[in-house]
């Protein structure tokens, strides 16, 4: 049994819910949250089969009871409306340890607390059973809009992103002797987080370049499809340019006539001094710049055979790897 650790406790990363399909406990979820929401309050026993269901699925996936309770922090908000609730609402009263307490108030919170809790409980196992990268592909498999899925990969990705450059930012102010905290750091710490905020900005632009260069139309890939492909064209594919010359916007003239001819499998180090024209030939090579691109430029480029052309360039992307100096 695989497994990694979690503040100490040991997380089975293999069990039978980890091997079922994302899309499939994406549906169980929600279908189980609805029949959650859909129950009376009133029915005890249908809350107490709902918990004993969850155990087995929490057995069945080999998540630690103390790893369940401990991400149950994120209840604290509702669990303190709901320790309110009889004090505030209104109604006829009833007299619980000397307290007086509403009826109507003591019964919304039970049925905010049974139901926030096993659906808090139940979304905790879809976490600790499925990796963001799975539930991306289910939530794509089950057709949700592709820009949504998008949104929540980047969402994923940045999320990590954002926490480094705040530790590293942490670090630098730390050992410049500055503590925040107080009232009077407040406009360090704006400036700190305005910062953060541009490049991240910036980081996303310079992200989407080297995406695109890998072949991302918007849709997340399909696993499947990139097997397939793998196996269908090997190895590197040869790489045939032809007279390619290519001029900037500003009418900077950064390739002339370049002819290049690469096999299979034949290691190739293209060398030369900043502003020599590297990065522009091999920006050509899967359609990034050039005349696919609407830039100014001439010259034919063919990768496996395949013309550089609009019609072949996800092909040709998928068989062209780029890896960019900085790739965010």
């Amino acid at each position: 049994m695989g497994g990694a650790h979690g503040g100490g406790l040991l997380v089975a990363t293999d069990s039978p819910m980890h091997r079922l399909r994302a899309h499939c406990k994406v549906v169980a979820l929600l279908l189980f949250v609805c029949a959650v929401v859909a129950t009376p309050a009133r029915q005890w026993w249908a809350f107490a089969v709902y918990a004993g269901f969850l155990g087995v699925v929490v057995a069945s996936a080999r998540v630690p009871v103390p790893v369940v309770l401990r991400r149950c922090v994120v209840e604290v908000p509702f669990v303190v409306f709901a320790v309110l609730l009889p004090f505030v609402a209104t109604g006829e009263r009833t007299v619980v340890a000397g307290l007086s307490l509403s009826e109507a108030g003591l019964l919304g919170a039970w049925n905010l607390l049974a139901k926030g809790t096993l659906g808090v409980v139940a979304a905790i196992i879809l976490a600790a059973t499925t990796t963001p990268r799975e539930l991306l592909g289910g939530l794509d498999r089950l057709r949700l809009p592709r820009f949504l899925v998008a949104i929540l990969g980047f969402m994923i990705r940045y999320a990590g992103v954002v926490t480094d450059d705040l530790q590293r930012m942490r670090v630098a102010r730390e050992s410049r002797a500055f503590r925040g905290g107080g009232v009077r750091h407040l406009r360090a710490e704006a400036a700190g987080v305005g910062s953060l905020f541009v490049r991240s900005y910036e980081r996303g632009e310079r992200v989407h370049q080297p995406m695109v260069a890998r072949g991302y139309t918007g849709r997340m890939p399909s696993l499947r499809a990139e097997r397939a492909s793998a196996v269908e064209w090997g190895t590197a594919p040869s790489i045939e340019v032809s007279r390619l010359a290519f001029a900037y916007p500003d009418w900077r003239q950064a390739l002339f006539g370049i002819d290049l001819h690469i096999h299979r499998g034949e290691p190739v180090a293209l060398l030369g001094p900043n502003g020599a024209g590297k990065t522009t030939l091999v920006l050509h090579l899967n359609g990034i710049l050039g005349s696919v691109a609407g830039g100014a430029g001439t010259g034919t480029v063919a990768v496996g055979g395949l013309a550089l052309a609009r019609e072949n360039l996800i092909e040709i992307r998928r068989r062209v790897g780029l890896v960019f100096q900085d790739p965010g």
